[in-house]
């Protein structure tokens, strides 16, 4: 079974990675229920401007490899019925309700008073926030 992983690299950059099946000789359950060092798993970034990279098992060393890295235009909402958008990693995620949504601070919104802050964590979640803020923008309208 492939998996999807999000790093964040040096406080500023997130790397997306995808495994093939097989790459990791360790038991499912160890991954999905245990806590687990994901350096211990994974090879060594490779250097370079890259945000998207595939890992699976080199068949020669046996080992894990980085087989693919590439710069993705990941898809990102267009129908903002608001004029601000900001990077996650300038927010001050204060409380997790959720997946996706947080209590969150930032000092040039809401005079920095808490407000809810809604994201796709993966590229595929965007088409939902896409629907969401639709409405929004139809509901601004009086549509």
């Amino acid at each position: 079974m492939e998996s999807d992983y999000r790093f964040l690299v040096d406080g500023t950059l997130a790397k997306y990675v995808e495994t093939a099946p097989g790459t990791f000789l360790c038991d499912q359950e160890d991954r999905a229920f245990e806590p687990i060092l994901l350096g211990n798993l994974f090879p060594q970034f490779p250097p370079g401007d890259w945000n998207n990279g595939y890992v699976a098992r080199d068949p020669v060393l046996g080992e894990p490899s980085f087989v693919k890295t590439e710069i993705v235009q990941f898809p990102g909402v267009q129908n903002c019925w608001h004029p601000l958008r900001f990077n996650e990693l300038d927010l001050s995620h204060q409380q997790r309700l959720r997946q996706g949504v947080r209590v969150s601070t930032h000092p040039d919104v809401n005079a920095g008073r808490p407000v809810l802050v809604k994201f796709a964590v993966w590229p595929w979640e965007v088409r939902y926030a896409e629907t969401e803020t639709t409405a929004y923008l139809w509901d601004n309208y009086g549509l």
